[in-house]
């Protein structure tokens, strides 16, 4: 019973728990507000607003498969990471109003194509576009299945 009683001589009181509390709740806001900052201002620059949105899918735009990427203009993005599942697989795309994107065999936005289009990219405007019959320099060509990056651009 020494112990039952030693417990309760040693009861927190309200004003011990409100300080605990005010306690907590400052490491908690403090620890929310530190990670909110380094969030906001990443290593590689500052934060923009993206400029519009391109739709990218496996199948045709109405088939499960797609995603939407937010962009900026002119900023060259890979088929890798978070997007890896789109490598080599795109099939459909929408291109936002006001845009153009162009579409990459290769990584970094290069150029070198090797799948029977001369020039390894294809210019797509605003729109949805089936990647089987797109435009490219010696006419209608099939990009089915061969991007790897793409950048877009208001137009």
């Amino acid at each position: 019973m020494k112990w039952l009683t030693t417990l309760s001589s040693h009861q927190p009181t309200t004003s011990h728990c409100y300080k605990m509390f005010n306690g907590k709740a400052l490491l908690f806001f403090t620890v929310v507000a530190v990670c909110g900052l380094a969030s906001a201002n990443p290593v590689n620059g500052p934060v923009t607003e993206s400029t519009g949105v391109v739709k990218i899918c496996t199948r045709d735009v109405t088939s499960p498969g797609c995603t939407d990427v937010a962009f900026n203009s002119g900023h060259c993005y890979n088929l890798d990471d978070g997007l890896s599942f789109f490598d080599k697989q795109i099939s459909a795309v929408v291109v936002s109003a006001g845009h153009g994107c162009t579409f990459f065999e290769e990584y970094n936005c290069d150029t070198l194509g090797s799948h029977g289009n001369s020039n390894g990219d294809v210019y797509l405007a605003e729109g949805t576009w089936n990647m089987n019959s797109v435009p490219g320099p010696d006419g209608t060509e099939n990009f089915n299945d061969l991007a790897s990056s793409f950048t877009c651009s208001r137009v």
